[in-house]
């Protein structure tokens, strides 16, 4: 699009008395000359994006704070794993656990979604795989979670590109699981 930065860049919109303002560039360091993804904003200023892992296969997923207007140099956020993540990334609005697509990087599987939670150090733990009570053998992808917290929406790639909705509750089996095993 013109006044684009890069081959694929984040733009917005702002709320206006006769409906939506023309789209809008955020910029750098947001958006770069390569590919970059939507992030996802939470309750304490900050926003996490996946950047631009498509063109850079390097790239790690970057956190933001996000303040009047501008997004801050980013951090490198750390998940440990042997997954290769895609497309945008949902951290909680407390900032407790997030969500992401990744498949294996030897591509033994398609892209599942998986949550990884905090740990008492205030880092991210290993992604745990959301299970068949989400992930099947088609592409699950766009992970989001409801303002009120109670339900994950996610698409899967079916031939009408379907959106499917769950309630939260299964983010919490699973966070009780991992922390029983």
């Amino acid at each position: 699009m013109e006044g684009g930065l890069g081959k694929k860049d984040v733009w917005y919109v702002d709320r206006t008395d006769g409906g939506w303002s023309k789209p809008k560039n955020p910029g750098e360091p947001l958006n770069t000359p390569d590919g970059d993804w939507t992030p996802s904003f939470n309750s304490n200023g900050n926003a996490y994006s996946m950047g631009n892992y498509y063109y850079n296969r390097n790239e790690k997923p970057l956190k933001f704070k996000y303040s009047n207007g501008k997004f801050s140099i980013p951090d490198t956020v750390f998940i440990p794993t042997d997954l290769r993540p895609f497309y945008a990334i949902y951290v909680s609005s407390d900032e407790s656990y997030l969500l992401f697509s990744a498949r294996p990087k030897d591509r033994s599987r398609s892209l599942d979604i998986y949550v990884c939670f905090k740990t008492i150090d205030d880092k991210w733990g290993t992604p745990i795989n959301m299970g068949d009570q989400i992930n099947t053998d088609k592409i699950e992808r766009f992970p989001t979670v409801s303002p009120d917290g109670k339900y994950l929406f996610f698409m899967r790639h079916t031939p009408g590109q379907d959106f499917f909705w769950v309630s939260t509750e299964i983010i919490k089996k699973i966070k009780m699981q991992s922390f029983n095993e």
